[in-house]
């Protein structure tokens, strides 16, 4: 037997294709195509394992929640999630607020836009969120590191975790790439070609919101614990079920986390960011700076530090020749390094709302709030 006819193919579909899968028909009457391994009639064609293992039917998306299709009536490449109403009540409420006007319409809101909802006939439990077709926002990778300071830390007043920073590659990609294994071309048949940053400035996005909570001021938010996948955090060491605390500090620190970790670790020329993520990742929670004054600080570092500093940095494994031969390239056809010269600098926060982003209140204070909220009733 020869290393490329391994025996009959045996494919065996995974518990969360044949929700799909399942989903298939009612998809397509909703105006989403699924690829064609999640038609109920399809037929694999392969003779041997070694052919199924070379086909694009054998990828599976990360999670078992997402899913990629068609938009029948455009062709728009777009994203499912299935998301349950057990696991995550506000998951789906708060992804439409955020996509809806007038929010949808501020230039700052980063969050990912919500096409549709959809709900499963066969499942209660489950609605079904379209969302546009991104890609993890450090892929393609990055010429220089003054693009990876600002397509990832522009947005950082939005969520806390490096996997939820997404990009739209739709116009780096003018040929497409492939949903599930996105360096391959859409046919799965080569490598995806793609153009550079410098040449189509792309939009980014922040997505998942199943642990997000929506808070009014000026009441301060008081929150259970929860796992914001970063188990360091100071206030959850040691924390007890039903323990509480302010939200907002706990972003900060691990957003802070984030940063340190996944950007000044790796990129020592980002070292000129580290007063303000030492400040993000203090062990008291109401010494943290709030998001405005993240935003705020990081704009004004960034401003301090010369454009000429970042161009001339190249990402380490990129080839140096080749990238440079693309920068004498995008001067001769006078592409802008850059669509801003300068971060805008907002102001900071008021400071009467500093408390509902800092302060966790204490039990005395609670228990005074609850004999005044019973005395009133």
């Amino acid at each position: 037997m020869s290393g490329k006819d391994l025996g009959p193919p045996n494919l065996r579909f995974m518990k969360c294709e044949k929700w799909w899968r399942k989903h298939q028909p009612f998809l397509d009457n909703s105006g989403y195509r699924l690829r064609r391994k999640f038609d109920p009639s399809w037929k694999p064609p392969w003779k041997t394992n070694y052919e199924m293992f070379q086909s694009e039917e054998r990828a599976l998306h990360s999670s078992p929640y997402i899913m990629d299709a068609t938009r029948i009536r455009d062709g728009r490449q777009v994203m499912l999630k299935r998301v349950s109403k057990s696991r995550f009540p506000l998951e789906v409420e708060l992804s439409v607020f955020i996509s809806s006007p007038p929010l949808s319409e501020d230039p700052n809101n980063h969050c990912v836009p919500i096409y549709d909802v959809l709900q499963s006939p066969y499942d209660p439990d489950f609605e079904i969120l379209v969302m546009p077709r991104l890609r993890q926002f450090y892929s393609p990778s990055f010429d220089k590191f003054w693009m990876y300071v600002t397509s990832a830390l522009r947005q950082i007043d939005r969520d806390v975790t490096i996997l939820n920073i997404m990009l739209d590659a739709s116009e780096l990609h003018p040929k497409g790439f492939h949903p599930v294994k996105p360096r391959r071309n859409a046919t799965f048949t080569g490598s995806a070609k793609h153009i550079t940053r410098t040449e189509y400035w792309p939009r980014y996005f922040i997505i998942d919101f199943g642990m997000s909570r929506r808070c009014v001021p000026p009441e301060i938010p008081y929150e259970p614990v929860s796992n914001c996948g970063n188990r360091y955090v100071p206030e959850y060491i040691g924390s007890k079920e039903g323990d509480r605390c302010n939200p907002f500090p706990t972003d900060i620190f691990c957003l802070g986390s984030m940063l340190e970790q996944d950007f000044l670790h790796k990129h020592p020329p980002l070292q000129f960011l580290v007063p303000l993520v030492d400040d993000m990742i203090q062990k008291e929670p109401s010494l943290r700076p709030t998001i405005s004054e993240v935003v705020h600080r990081f704009a004004v570092l960034c401003n301090s530090v010369t454009g000429y500093r970042f161009r001339k940095l190249v990402i380490p494994g990129n080839n140096a020749f080749f990238q440079r031969g693309r920068q004498l390239r995008h001067i001769v056809t006078l592409h802008p390094p850059l669509p801003i010269s300068k971060f805008p600098v907002s102001p900071a926060i008021n400071h009467y709302l500093r408390p509902f982003y800092t302060l966790t209140p204490s039990a005395a204070l609670l228990d005074t709030m609850q004999r005044s909220s019973e005395g009133t009733n």
